[in-house]
């Protein structure tokens, strides 16, 4: 009989850990649309962030592809955990399953673009002025 109480303990423990985790899902959900929108925003239409146009529009497409993450990714995976199954049909899985990787490997790519471009800032501050972000992706695509 003893047994039994630990199986339904531990099973009403992981049903919490579902409900806990979904429920952090969903705030980074709204976190990350919130936070993302307001530099898309600001950088867009208040000019509030002030730098050079290169490290804006690469600052600009991170937070894009932060938003596309929390959209394919986490926000289905909070709702699924909520549900206790997948509940968005298959044409979501298929979306979630082959566009999950992109976002990602977007901001990895635009992360390493502004690193290489702030390096080039400061090894050759006269060279770096002729730049055009398109040089510097083309640089770190080759």
């Amino acid at each position: 009989d003893n047994v039994n109480h630990v199986i339904e303990f531990e099973e009403g423990a992981r049903n919490v850990s579902h409900y806990v985790l979904a429920v952090y899902l969903v705030l980074a959900t709204v976190t990350c649309l919130l936070g993302n929108s307001l530099v898309i925003a600001a950088s867009l239409n208040y000019n509030a962030i002030k730098m050079d146009r290169v490290s804006l529009v690469i600052i600009q497409q991170i937070s894009v592809a932060d938003l596309l993450y929390g959209i394919i990714v986490i926000l289905p995976t909070g709702i699924s955990l909520l549900a206790g199954t997948w509940v968005l049909g298959s044409a979501a899985c298929y979306i979630q399953a082959q566009f999950r990787f992109i976002p990602g490997v977007a901001n990895v790519t635009f992360i390493v673009s502004l690193a290489v471009y702030r390096l080039i800032l400061i090894k050759k501050p006269t060279l770096s002025r002729r730049y055009r972000l398109g040089q510097v992706i083309s640089f770190i695509g080759n």
